[in-house]
């Protein structure tokens, strides 16, 4: 079940960061009809009332913002032309028309360079973020936002560093970045709190229910909805209202609640509509459709998608055009015959008509980079195969949605957010203790100026310092249970990703070190080229949980190519995979068999004195994948002599290997095993990992 949803953003503006009440809109208005004069007061008068209609009346926001323009070309004011040209900008997005914002806020941002006014160049920036947030650029949005915030922190504008933290949070989050966006939500509800702004703090409030509700905890998400509700409903922010509504309506859906939820979209869709809001108005059509998809009623279903559709694709919208084809793919794989008929398709052709839906829904979430929308694009196609009776490619498909989600909300992102959440709990906490100690120890005052004697003096000053003592013992128990549990759940695979790659990394280096001195410079060039590439398919793969077998096999060609030409070709080598196994579609860990390989040559081939060779051997065993790797070397015995009486010399990369064997086990309930056996000349290990297919 997957919906549209209304980000809680707010935009950043050099005259303002929050949303004006309606009777201070109608003040000003009133103001700007009693000074006819075309001067500067007249000019901030129209630049304050365009800011204001945005979140009430974009369209005649615009007007404003036009009527300010036109003045402050013809009072040469370039201050007041950039924010002018922003509130028109500002006023084009709250109608879903960020193309021409976007023209607008880089004219304004090019003035204030020009100036040289940093928080003007700031503000700019983080309305340009907003911008390309909402054409599904992510990555330029974080770009922008966070040289906004970088900008605010340095001159210490910690309201508008929490609107541009906010707005990179979205970012995120929106790119599966759970922690971070945690974390930036959480310093901009301190900040909103602080500083007593109750819409900046609906809006953090919102957001982490939109986080939440993605974590697929319904209940904490509609508590945190239903906060920003309240402090919303005090406001006459319209658009940001309806926002929330929204949101509560998508929870109350996820909860298997669609009455309520349709209720709840009704109310946003009327405010959107009064206020002429496309993205809302858009986004709401096919949440309703949604609801009345997944309840069967597709008869109702189909207009309302059908509708938004062609609002997201003017708004350039790519991820919500992907949830909108997402939903009419699976209408019509679902719809009742005559219904298709309807739509002048014949029920034969059902299927081509979801796969071509399905096509361009992968399509987008590809080009824009989501994860999560990429593994519903993959379950949907695999239930089109299931559908049509073609089990292996469903199942492939299915395997390769798993694979995605997993990738989004892995152990680690659900252990940093845990950490963030128990630290800003722990922070309110003490915040409430020392409140409460501080209480006390005017109570305590009070009572010993009341008491008579000194013994009551002393007993007081104790009970005092004991509660202290007491309260901050229980407060730092409490702070180091809690962040134990956190650092519990992500510390083994840290540590061992941690170890690996530096011991990789130590023994390539030294390979480099020793073939130069002894080479020239034409073939240490050439050497040295072979180790970058290594280098970048190891910093590529080094923070994966699984690769595509493909590129593990050449990261270990590489290592090896390195080493042979270290050795002087002391070793051949071959690397057999098997017709049944596809290296692009199987997964395994990234370099686990290169520390075998590394044994090999270190202590198996190191004291041969003839020319060595390596067989690496892929093959499947059943639901197994068995890795083998053979050498031809001195044995295991003879090893062991050779290194008797010297320093230990026990490989860090087998006993990392064994520790992510394990892991995997645990994770997995899987039967993975390292087996090494003796063989006539030389050593075999295999290593058997459960067969993982990325399609």
């Amino acid at each position: 079940m997957k919906h549209i949803y209304s980000f809680l953003v707010a935009i950043l503006l050099c005259c303002g960061t929050a949303y004006a009440q309606q009777w201070e809109l109608d003040s000003l208005l009133i103001a700007l009809g009693k000074h006819p004069q075309d001067d500067t007061v007249k000019l901030a008068l129209l630049i304050d009332i365009a800011f204001d209609y945005s979140g009430i009346d974009p369209g005649k926001g615009v007007t404003m913002a036009d009527r300010a323009i036109l003045l402050a070309k013809k009072l040469n004011d370039k201050t007041k032309l950039a924010t002018a040209y922003l509130q028109k900008g500002l006023n084009y997005s709250s109608k879903g028309e960020d193309s021409l914002a976007l023209i607008l806020d880089k004219e304004a941002l090019t003035i204030y360079r020009q100036m040289g006014s940093r928080q003007n160049i700031a503000a700019s920036l983080h309305n340009i973020g907003i911008l390309y947030f909402n054409k599904s650029n992510y990555l330029e949005a974080i770009n922008y936002h966070q040289q906004a915030a970088d900008i605010f922190r340095q001159v210490n504008d910690q309201n508008r560093l929490s609107s541009a933290l906010n707005s990179l949070a979205v970012n995120y989050m929106y790119t599966t970045q759970y922690p971070k966006a945690l974390e930036s939500y959480l310093a901009v509800l301190t900040i909103r709190e602080q500083i007593g702004d109750r819409e900046g703090t609906a809006t953090a409030l919102g957001n982490i229910g939109l986080l939440y509700k993605r974590m697929a905890n319904y209940a904490k998400a509609l508590d945190y909805h239903t906060k920003a509700l309240k402090l919303l409903e005090q406001g006459d922010n319209r658009s940001h209202l309806a926002n929330v509504l929204g949101n509560i309506a998508t929870v109350y859906d996820f909860q298997e609640k669609p009455d309520k939820a349709l209720t709840y979209y009704a109310r946003a869709l009327a405010i959107n509509q009064s206020i002429g809001n496309k993205r809302g108005i858009a986004s709401n059509l096919v949440n309703i459709g949604i609801v009345h998809h997944d309840q069967g009623r597709y008869a109702q279903a189909l207009p309302y998608l059908q509708q938004g559709l062609p609002l997201f694709r003017q708004l350039g919208d790519r991820t919500n055009e992907s949830i909108v084809l997402d939903y009419l793919g699976d209408w019509y794989a679902k719809a009742p015959d005559n219904l298709l008929r309807q739509q002048g398709i014949s029920p034969a052709q059902r299927y081509e008509q979801v796969v071509a839906y399905q096509r361009r829904e992968l399509q987008l979430a590809r080009e824009i980079g989501a994860l999560d929308l990429q593994a519903d694009a993959w379950e949907r196609i695999s239930q089109t195969y299931k559908m049509n009776k073609q089990y292996a490619r469903a199942l492939m498909a299915y395997q390769r949605s798993v694979t995605l989600r997993d990738s989004v909300m892995n152990d680690e992102k659900r252990a940093e957010i845990t950490r963030q959440e128990v630290r800003h709990t722990f922070e309110k906490k003490q915040a409430v203790l020392n409140a409460q100690h501080t209480a006390e120890i005017k109570q305590q005052q009070t009572q010993r100026n009341a008491a008579l004697g000194g013994g009551a003096l002393v007993l007081l000053a104790g009970a005092g310092g004991f509660l202290s003592f007491k309260r901050r013992r229980e407060a730092e128990q409490q702070r180091n249970e809690a962040e134990l549990k956190a650092e519990i759940a992500s510390t083994e695979m840290k540590a061992l990703r941690a170890q690996m790659n530096p011991h990789f990394i130590f023994n390539s280096l030294n390979s480099i070190s020793d073939f130069i001195g002894r080479n020239d410079t034409k073939t240490a060039d050439y050497y040295l080229a072979k180790f970058a590439k290594l280098m970048r398919l190891i910093l590529e793969n080094s923070e994966k949980r699984e690769i595509p077998l493909a590129d593990d096999l050449l990261a270990l060609n590489l290592y090896m190519q390195l080493e042979a030409m270290r050795l002087r070709d002391g070793f051949t080598y071959q690397i057999l995979v098997d017709d049944d196994i596809d290296p692009a579609d199987t997964l395994v860990p990234p370099l686990l068999l290169q520390p075998f390989v590394e044994n090999s040559i270190w202590h198996g081939l190191a004291h041969k004195p003839e020319q060595g060779h390596i067989l690496v051997h892929i093959c499947k065993e059943g639901d197994m994948l068995t890795c083998i790797v053979e050498d031809n070397g001195v044995g295991r015995h003879r090893t062991a002599e050779n290194a008797a009486g010297q320093p230990d010399t026990k490989s860090l990369g087998m006993t990392i290997t064994n520790a992510r064997i394990a892991m995997l086990n645990q994770r997995k309930q899987a039967n993975a095993a390292v087996v090494l056996s003796d063989l006539p000349a030389g050593t075999r290990v295999a290593v058997k990992l459960p067969l993982e297919l990325s399609f």
